[in-house]
């Protein structure tokens, strides 16, 4: 008995977001990222009133990705080298 075996394509992940935190050491861009993510947090945690654990959670995740790209911005890709 002979099969022929196919195999299942393996889909690559994205890579997280890598952003500049080193931005974060100079206290004025450290205030403005701290007032913007709370102030985008407050404003979707008002609507938030009936929605589950998980739709919750990514409300918020959400108001920090964006505010941190916004704020900090993000870490330019080195080149590979090769050899």
């Amino acid at each position: 008995m002979h099969r022929e075996l196919n195999f299942k394509k393996l889909q690559k992940k994205k890579g997280m977001k890598r952003f500049q935190l080193t931005n974060l050491k100079v206290e004025q861009i450290e205030n403005s990222y701290k007032e913007k993510t709370d102030r985008a947090i407050m404003e979707t945690y008002d609507a938030q009133c009936n929605l589950s654990i998980e739709e919750k959670w990514g409300n918020i995740k959400r108001c920090i990705l964006n505010k941190a790209d916004e704020v900090l911005g993000k870490k330019k890709k080195l080149k590979e080298r090769n050899g």
